[in-house]
């Protein structure tokens, strides 16, 4: 068994999915992107990193081993090397790992993959409602292998967080956009959030040069690629479409959406800047929201129990053919 993960070009948002997991597999990353390569070494310096230029990616993966695990769906990633995989005759195995619930991920595109990793029933339920021309030849689940992590290295994650975030001592208002009408949405809250309110902004989908970049105060922005500890620490949060709400189901933050959701009135409501009748609408939901966390995640109680048998996994996948005729 020879496998190793890939964040490809520059995609922050990969680092916070896929570094956590190709270290709890003690396997090595390989990045093409400088300033990846310095974050990862910054932010979780236990992985095992390696910085590769684009044009040597794919002679260098097809050495080191033959699976390839990645946020980057299998039909990009046969175009990012699949000339090198012709010349040599052989094909990497590929195991797609999606963003969380992101709507992005969770397409019609994903019913070409192979092997992926999934997060617990809710997401093979959304696989199986998207047709029934699946190609999946496995479905393994690492529930929510994220938050484990987060137990295992609470410490120095909170070492890593944003000073000015924590100098607040409550009333931290998070605000995790991902998308071209976060400018407005952070005037807004700025407007509509009490004195004693501090704003905070994470961009969940986070591109070069973004609008939203320019628009943020220094003491405002959240730049670390870590969830958890903002969802810890946090009095409230407000997204428009990111599927952190997912992962908010293991604190008591209260949630609150500028945009329509899948699961709106399940586990938060729209903003209001009435915060204190709003955190009474959100305290009723708390039932709901513990009811439907066995549904969105598979519980596992240990990172050994995720990395048995995802070793298991990968053993199969390496036996499989890799040959190109």
């Amino acid at each position: 068994m020879s496998a190793m993960g890939l964040i490809y070009g520059n995609y922050f948002e990969d680092i916070d999915h896929l570094a956590p997991l190709i270290d709890i597999l003690h396997l090595p990353l390989f990045v093409t992107e400088k300033e990846i390569f310095d974050r990862i070494n910054r932010f979780y310096p236990t992985v095992n990193v390696h910085l590769v230029l684009p044009k040597a990616l794919g002679r260098t993966l097809l050495k080191e081993g033959n699976t390839v695990i990645s946020c980057i769906p299998t039909v990009k990633i046969r175009r990012i090397f699949g000339l090198e995989e012709m010349m040599l005759k052989r094909q990497l195995h590929t195991l797609f790992l999606p963003h969380g619930y992101s709507r992005q991920d969770l397409t019609q595109a994903i019913l070409l993959e192979k092997n992926v990793l999934v997060l617990g029933k809710k997401m093979i339920d959304i696989f199986y409602s998207l047709g029934l021309k699946l190609n999946f030849q496995t479905l393994v689940s690492v529930g929510n292998y994220r938050y484990l992590y987060y137990l295992r290295h609470e410490v120095e994650m909170e070492q890593n967080i944003e000073a000015h975030f924590l100098s607040t001592p409550h009333h931290r208002a998070i605000f995790f956009p991902c998308d071209q009408e976060s400018p407005e949405h952070i005037h807004y809250l700025r407007e509509h959030l009490k004195k004693d309110w501090e704003l905070f902004v994470k961009y969940h989908a986070k591109k070069t040069n973004d609008p939203i970049n320019i628009e943020l105060k220094p003491t405002e922005k959240l730049d670390c690629p870590y969830i958890y500890p903002y969802l810890k620490k946090g009095a409230l949060f407000v997204v428009e479409e990111s599927s952190v709400v997912y992962d908010a189901l293991f604190f008591d933050t209260p949630t609150f959406f500028f945009k329509d959701h899948p699961e709106i009135d399940t586990l938060g409501i729209k903003f209001d800047p009435n915060l204190e009748e709003g955190f009474k609408k959100i305290d009723r939901l708390r039932i709901k929201k513990k009811e439907i966390l066995p549904y969105v995640f598979d519980l596992y109680t240990s990172l050994d129990q995720i990395e048995q048998k995802l070793n298991l996994l990968l053993t199969d996948i390496a036996a499989q053919d890799d040959q190109i005729f």
